[in-house]
């Protein structure tokens, strides 16, 4: 996931650059596409924007799960293998569906609201 983001913000910065190139050239030569160029701007700049947020969303969803969570905080897994908030040391912990078509859980504290890790349902 980290060679797409990576590809992902090379093949941005690219259209950045044509873009800008785009828009020089234009205002050099004094052509009238200038606006179009400016529009080409946001829009991509939005979508890169969304692209970005969307591979961190699922690179936490995929890499906070139990075993993260107990090598992160090891004081915070009890003896029969549960584990507790870091956060308050509450032991109440409760599971919460996320949005449709992700298939995950969330691990949420019931005392604080944190959220702990996430699972696969």
């Amino acid at each position: 996931m980290y060679i797409a983001k990576a590809l992902l913000s090379l093949a941005t910065a690219l259209v950045f650059c044509f873009l800008f190139l785009q828009m020089a050239v234009a205002a050099i030569t004094g052509n009238e596409s200038v606006p179009y160029a400016w529009w080409g701007f946001i829009v991509v700049g939005a979508i890169a924007i969304y692209c970005f947020m969307q591979v961190g969303f699922w690179m936490r969803l995929r890499n906070c799960n139990y075993e993260w969570y107990v090598a992160n905080n090891p004081s915070c897994k009890r003896s029969d293998g549960r584990v507790k908030c870091a956060a308050c040391g509450s032991n109440r912990i409760t599971v919460r569906n996320l949005m449709n078509r992700t298939f995950t859980r969330a691990h949420v504290c019931v005392q604080c609201g944190e959220t702990l890790y996430f699972s696969p349902e």
